[in-house]
């Protein structure tokens, strides 16, 4: 059985839909779908997808047989995984910032399918699915890409083909008549590559299997930065294709990603900063007032100089704050 994976985020839902339309009801493949969602949000996806095309669709289950002829959709906060020839749904450490995320999924399946495996970039922002299609084209497997210039959000697919490359690149119209023909093509008996001991260790982290820090080593080298997520140390990933980084409970960033996480951090505790200075200032003024009705003027001159430089700096951080909308702007269109 040939298994198709496919990436998506931003734009994603349109261009879904389209491609579930123009699917054959006898398609003879998998479809694994991963698009980034919201943790909290509910899984509209199936339900959408499955009034737009002929193919039954559902929400992935934890175990359940990977079967030909339907689509998986994975659930929000999950990352879906591919375990032999079934669904593996797993908690893991976020990857680009996203759970579910794409990586793991093409990762896995191209470890589980080799040369069976079609994998599918679409419409989306920064980078996610690269480094995951990168592991299905040097599984043997197929890659199609859907033209940037046709596509809403064109970052995912200009970094897939610019680190990767692509055996098909094509409009988002081309993709499931391609699609169609792609599964239908004889092929030799399947080839299922040795997995790389660096895809190994990644696929090890997302599925939470415990492991000595010594792997960190094998995968790459000591960054000298800390992680976003959960501020612990990151190693630069030994991969010649794209710039990425993993900290060693398993986060995992492409430098797109990595700088975005950074950003969101520094905001997180500036916000911090101007919270605690805020107290310190109703602190000051209280021990101040007391002070004033102890006649001790010294001390009140003392804490109006101390609450006036705290002040200014409450300005700094505010100014800081607000510089930080204009950074994430400017991120957020490069990224786009």
């Amino acid at each position: 059985m040939k298994i198709i994976v496919v990436g998506t985020s931003a734009g994603g839902v349109e261009a879904l839909q389209v491609i579930a339309h123009g699917l054959p009801v006898d398609l003879s493949a998998a479809i694994l779908i991963v698009m980034h969602c919201s943790p909290q949000g509910p899984n509209l996806l199936p339900a959408i997808l499955g009034r737009a095309g002929p193919v039954a669709v559902a929400a992935a289950v934890d175990g359940a047989l990977i079967e030909s002829g339907k689509i998986y959709i994975a659930p929000p906060d999950h990352h879906m995984l591919v375990n032999g020839d079934r669904i593996s749904l797993s908690k893991g450490p976020k990857e680009n910032r996203a759970r579910p995320a794409i990586d793991p999924l093409f990762r896995t399946a191209a470890a589980a399918y080799g040369s069976s495996v079609i994998g599918v970039i679409l419409t989306g922002g920064l980078d996610d699915g690269t480094a995951g299609l990168s592991a299905v084209k040097e599984s043997g497997g197929t890659t199609v890409v859907q033209d940037p210039a046709d596509a809403l959000y064109p970052s995912m697919p200009t970094s897939a083909l610019r680190y990767v490359g692509a055996d098909h690149t094509v409009p988002l119209v081309e993709i499931a008549p391609l699609l169609a023909l792609l599964v239908k093509r004889p092929t030799e008996t399947a080839v299922v590559l040795p997995v790389s001991r660096r895809n190994e260790i990644e696929s090890n982290f997302v599925q939470m299997k415990a492991m000595p820090m010594k792997d960190m080593d094998v995968i790459g080298s000591y960054a000298g930065v800390s992680c976003p997520e959960c501020h612990g140390p990151m190693w630069k990933i030994h991969d010649e294709k794209l710039h990425r980084y993993r900290c060693h409970v398993g986060h995992a960033y492409t430098a797109q990603a990595m700088a975005e996480g950074q950003i969101e951090a520094q905001e997180t505790h500036l916000w911090q900063a101007l919270r605690l200075m805020k107290e310190r200032v109703s602190l000051i003024w209280e021990m101040r007032c007391h002070a004033e009705n102890d006649k001790r003027s010294s001390d009140a001159e003392s804490s109006d100089a101390k609450i006036k430089q705290l002040q200014n700096n409450i300005a700094l951080v505010q100014a800081m704050l607000e510089e930080q909308d204009h950074v994430a702007a400017d991120e957020k269109r490069v990224g786009a």
